[in-house]
C-alpha cells in the first residue's frame, strides 16, 4: 500500500487555491506543484463505501468519547469539543452502516 492513491487539503487552502487566479490558469506543472506542497502528509482517507469504514468509525467516535468523558469537568471546554468531534465521527459510521453497498478497499 501507498500514500499515492489519495491527496488531501484542507478545504480553505483548497478553496484559495481554487480563488486565486494565477495557480488555476496557470501550467499544470504548477497546479500539480501546489498540490504537493500544500498536501496534507498526515492524513487518510477511509471511505464511507469501504467494508470496515463503519467499525473503524464507530471505535474512532467511541474513543474519543471516552476521552471526552474522562476530561469531563476539568476541562470542560475540551471535553464539549471533544464531544463534538465524536459526534461527526458517529454520525460519519452511521452513515456508512446504512449504505446498501460496500466494498472491500482496494
Amino acid at each position: 500500500m501507498t500514500d499515492e492513491k489519495y491527496i488531501t487539503f484542507k478545504r480553505e487552502e483548497f478553496q484559495e487555491m481554487i480563488d486565486d487566479y494565477k495557480i488555476v490558469g496557470s501550467s499544470k506543472e504548477n497546479v500539480n506543484k501546489w498540490a504537493r506542497d500544500h498536501a496534507l502528509r498526515d492524513s487518510v482517507v477511509i471511505r464511507l463505501k469501504d467494508e470496515f469504514a463503519a467499525a473503524a468509525l464507530h471505535t474512532y467516535a467511541n474513543s474519543i468519547s471516552v476521552a471526552a468523558r474522562a476530561i469531563g469537568m476539568h476541562a470542560p471546554t475540551t471535553s464539549k469539543r471533544l464531544s463534538e468531534i465524536a459526534d461527526y465521527f458517529h454520525t460519519q459510521a452511521v452513515k456508512s452502516d446504512d449504505l446498501a453497498e460496500h466494498k472491500l478497499p482496494d
